[in-house]
């Protein structure tokens, strides 16, 4: 069957539950839009999938978010971080389809569905009291002669997961009184060989890290207000990687969390872990690690 126009599918996001607030459709109110496009039609069937927040006018702002999504088998799938949307305990949700404008499928046909979020091990929301049953992994010299400022300079990392998830915290000396400043970045070797993936002495530094990186989640400033966002790249390569998706990050106070799907990550039962910060236009940056990680089983 030849289609009038690209396939347009979006998901209506009411996370206050309230239909008085946000865009009216349907019988609720929406503050969020997850919308998935084609990202490249001649390609056949690639989807992006953005994430639209309306603002104090019921206008729509620049996306806040970015994932890739994936159509097969006439099945689309995509993701939205948690943090992106303020961590709602339940949503209400109507899904709509279009070929053309003028011609949409809304489902249900009446009404809403009520999606009951399931409670995050953590959240990646700047406060670190949910990490209080869960020790430091490492903890990192401090105070070292490169590095100059505390906001970069890492003192312990923490690192858990559930059976979704992989939650990170990086503890730093200085307070992050400026997030767009500062740069978090943490390398992955999903198969813990240092021969394959892109070999961690590239800086010139010259230290010996003794990982090779399949992926990198990164938090690098995006000169805006919370919600914050960061990204993973995996098939990386000296010249660069492939895009992923935006990931629930947060800098505050002295601690930057960061939560990443499993699957992102090839659900990978192990994992060895590099992190780096630095400041913005600085040639100073602090490294700590290896960590070899074991996924924990997930909680009860």
């Amino acid at each position: 069957e030849t289609l009038l126009g690209p396939p347009f599918y979006m998901v209506a996001l009411d996370v206050d539950q309230n239909s008085e607030t946000g865009i009216p459709i349907g019988d609720i109110g929406a503050e969020y839009f997850v919308v998935a496009v084609y990202e490249v039609m001649e390609l056949g069937f690639e989807y992006a999938c953005i994430i639209l927040r309306l603002d104090e006018l019921d206008e729509y702002e620049n996306p806040i978010g970015i994932s890739t999504a994936d159509f097969s088998d006439g099945m689309l799938e995509f993701t939205c971080p948690l943090s992106l949307i303020g961590y709602p305990s339940s949503i209400d949700m109507i899904f709509q389809a279009s070929v053309v404008e003028a011609a949409t499928d809304t489902a249900p046909d009446t009404g809403h569905v009520t999606y009951n979020v399931e409670a995050p091990t953590i959240k990646a929301d700047g406060n670190p009291t949910d990490w209080a049953d869960i020790p430091w992994i490492l903890e990192d010299d401090t105070e070292e002669p490169d590095v100059t400022d505390p906001m970069e300079d890492i003192s312990r990392c923490y690192i858990t997961n559930d059976d979704e998830v992989l939650y990170i915290r990086v503890d730093v000396v200085g307070e992050i009184a400026d997030p767009t400043y500062v740069v978090f970045l943490v390398y992955f070797d999903t198969d813990t060989n240092p021969l394959t993936g892109v070999p961690m002495d590239i800086t010139g530094s010259n230290i010996p890290l003794g990982i090779g990186a399949e992926a990198v989640a990164m938090w690098f400033p995006p000169g805006e207000a919370p919600p914050f966002r960061g990204s993973l790249w995996n098939e990386l390569t000296l010249e660069g990687g492939v895009f992923v998706g935006a990931v629930s990050a947060y800098p505050a106070g002295n601690t930057f969390e960061i939560a990443i799907p499993l699957s992102w990550l090839g659900d990978s039962d192990e994992v060895d872990m590099v992190f780096q910060t630095e400041c913005v236009g600085e040639p100073r940056t602090d490294w700590a690690g290896p960590i070899h990680y074991v996924m924990r089983a997930p909680p009860v």
